[in-house]
Protein backbone atom coordinates (compact mmCIF):
# COMPACT_ATOMS: atom_id res chain seq x y z
CA UNK A 1 0.00 0.00 0.00
CA UNK A 2 2.82 2.38 0.81
CA UNK A 3 4.39 1.72 -2.58
CA UNK A 4 1.12 2.56 -4.33
CA UNK A 5 0.72 5.78 -2.31
CA UNK A 6 4.37 6.69 -2.92
CA UNK A 7 4.11 6.10 -6.65
CA UNK A 8 0.70 7.65 -7.30
CA UNK A 9 0.26 10.18 -4.50
CA UNK A 10 -2.07 10.07 -1.52
CA UNK A 11 -5.38 10.70 -3.27
CA UNK A 12 -4.90 8.27 -6.14
CA UNK A 13 -3.20 5.68 -3.92
CA UNK A 14 -6.11 5.65 -1.50
CA UNK A 15 -8.60 5.27 -4.35
CA UNK A 16 -6.74 2.26 -5.71
CA UNK A 17 -6.17 0.90 -2.19
CA UNK A 18 -9.84 1.22 -1.24
CA UNK A 19 -10.74 -1.21 -4.00
CA UNK A 20 -8.89 -4.06 -2.28
CA UNK A 21 -11.07 -4.40 0.87
CA UNK A 22 -14.22 -3.82 -1.16
CA UNK A 23 -13.18 -6.60 -3.54
CA UNK A 24 -12.54 -9.01 -0.66
CA UNK A 25 -15.81 -8.18 1.11
CA UNK A 26 -17.86 -8.75 -2.02
CA UNK A 27 -15.97 -11.95 -2.83
CA UNK A 28 -16.57 -13.40 0.65
CA UNK A 29 -20.24 -12.45 0.51
CA UNK A 30 -20.58 -14.18 -2.85
CA UNK A 31 -18.71 -17.25 -1.61
CA UNK A 32 -21.04 -17.49 1.36
CA UNK A 33 -24.10 -16.94 -0.82
CA UNK A 34 -23.12 -19.74 -3.19
CA UNK A 35 -22.04 -22.05 -0.37
CA UNK A 36 -18.42 -22.34 -1.51
CA UNK A 37 -15.84 -23.16 1.14
CA UNK A 38 -12.49 -21.43 1.46
CA UNK A 39 -9.67 -23.62 0.18
CA UNK A 40 -6.33 -23.07 -1.48
CA UNK A 41 -7.80 -22.72 -4.96
CA UNK A 42 -10.28 -20.07 -3.85
CA UNK A 43 -7.57 -18.15 -1.98
CA UNK A 44 -5.28 -18.28 -5.04
CA UNK A 45 -8.11 -16.97 -7.19
CA UNK A 46 -8.73 -14.10 -4.77
CA UNK A 47 -5.04 -13.16 -4.72
CA UNK A 48 -4.91 -13.26 -8.51
CA UNK A 49 -8.06 -11.14 -8.81
CA UNK A 50 -6.71 -8.52 -6.40
CA UNK A 51 -3.47 -8.30 -8.38
CA UNK A 52 -5.38 -7.74 -11.60
CA UNK A 53 -7.62 -5.18 -9.87
CA UNK A 54 -4.69 -3.18 -8.51
CA UNK A 55 -2.83 -3.31 -11.83
CA UNK A 56 -5.88 -2.07 -13.74
CA UNK A 57 -6.51 0.66 -11.18
CA UNK A 58 -2.93 1.93 -11.46
CA UNK A 59 -3.14 2.02 -15.26
CA UNK A 60 -6.39 4.01 -15.19
CA UNK A 61 -5.09 6.48 -12.58
CA UNK A 62 -1.84 7.04 -14.47
CA UNK A 63 -3.75 7.60 -17.71
CA UNK A 64 -6.10 10.11 -16.08
CA UNK A 65 -3.16 11.89 -14.43
CA UNK A 66 -1.31 12.14 -17.73
CA UNK A 67 -4.38 13.53 -19.49
CA UNK A 68 -4.94 16.13 -16.75
CA UNK A 69 -1.28 17.17 -16.95
CA UNK A 70 -1.71 17.69 -20.71
CA UNK A 71 -4.57 20.09 -20.02
CA UNK A 72 -7.33 17.73 -21.08
CA UNK A 73 -10.84 18.89 -20.28
CA UNK A 74 -13.90 16.71 -19.92
CA UNK A 75 -15.53 16.06 -23.32
CA UNK A 76 -19.29 16.16 -23.81
CA UNK A 77 -21.04 12.93 -22.78
CA UNK A 78 -21.04 10.13 -25.33
CA UNK A 79 -22.84 6.79 -25.39
CA UNK A 80 -21.20 4.11 -23.20
CA UNK A 81 -20.01 1.85 -26.07
CA UNK A 82 -18.27 4.77 -27.77
CA UNK A 83 -16.67 5.86 -24.49
CA UNK A 84 -15.47 2.31 -23.79
CA UNK A 85 -13.88 2.00 -27.23
CA UNK A 86 -12.21 5.39 -26.91
CA UNK A 87 -10.79 4.62 -23.47
CA UNK A 88 -9.66 1.15 -24.49
CA UNK A 89 -7.84 2.39 -27.55
CA UNK A 90 -6.18 5.17 -25.57
CA UNK A 91 -4.86 2.96 -22.77
CA UNK A 92 -3.80 0.15 -25.13
CA UNK A 93 -1.16 2.31 -26.81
Amino acid sequence: MLIIIGALGIRQGLMVGAAIPVCFMLAFLMLRGFGITLNQMVMFGLVLAVGILVDGGIVVVEYADRKMAEGWTRPPPSPPPASACSGRSSTAR
